[in-house]
């Protein structure tokens, strides 16, 4: 009878031990699931993305029909629909290269006038990632040759935005280059950025040293 006894309390108490054990293991297995479900929405929802890389390709201007050229002699016009200016398109009433040797520089051996003869206009389409904080900067003077307030309009795919320079007081050796910026958020991974002159005439501003970089390194759907 005792031994009957002693049986069935191990039997109860094996029974009860596997049953309390069984519970644990789904339990961790469902607090798993559940960081694994937060981590993976986290994942999705915010994804890092690299900063200080530059999307812009030739930015100052330096690459002329895929090449850099060691030297730039002289000033040089180029028309609409020109490619010699690597990996930017030229409409409008053309650019022209100016060397640093004839006007106050500020990043490498040239700078781009966006006039030539009368407004021009470049532009580039670069890959981007959609919801993300951008930040474009670029480097921008006057034109001596007009002392004045002078315009540029600056298009990001559907956003448009205008800025001046005062070349008043500026020489062909202190333009008075001054940065500027401007932040966005593109709902495309295409973006086609242009630069264009809103000087009518022969002279008009001058550009140099684009750049377009991630400002945040978090985006959200």
């Amino acid at each position: 009878m005792f031994v009957i006894l002693w049986f069935f309390f191990f039997f109860i108490f094996f029974f009860f031990f596997l049953s309390k054990k069984s519970k644990k293991k789904k339990k961790k297995k469902k607090k798993i699931k559940k960081i694994k479900k937060k981590s993976k929405k986290k994942k999705d929802g915010f994804a890092p993305r690299a900063i200080n890389v530059d999307v812009i390709q030739n930015g100052n201007f330096e690459v002329l029909d895929n090449l850099i050229p060691t030297s730039f002699p002289s000033y040089e016009p180029l028309a609409a629909g020109s490619t010699r200016l690597t990996k930017w398109t030229i409409s409008n009433g053309g650019v022209k290269l100016v060397p640093f040797e004839f006007m106050d520089g500020i990043r490498g051996k040239v700078s781009v006038q966006l006039n030539n003869g009368n407004v021009g206009k470049i532009s580039q389409t670069v890959t981007v990632t959609p919801g993300t904080l951008y930040v474009l900067s670029f480097w921008l003077a006057g034109d001596p040759g007009f002392q004045g307030i002078q315009y540029i309009r600056v298009t990001a795919n559907s956003l448009a935005r205008d800025f001046s320079i005062d070349s008043t007081g500026t020489t062909s050796s202190t333009l008075g280059w001054t940065l500027k910026t401007l932040e966005f958020i593109p709902t495309s991974s295409s973006l086609a950025l242009s630069f264009e002159s809103l000087q009518v005439g022969v002279y008009g501003p001058y550009i140099d040293g684009v750049t377009l970089k991630v400002k945040s390194i978090f985006f959200n759907f």
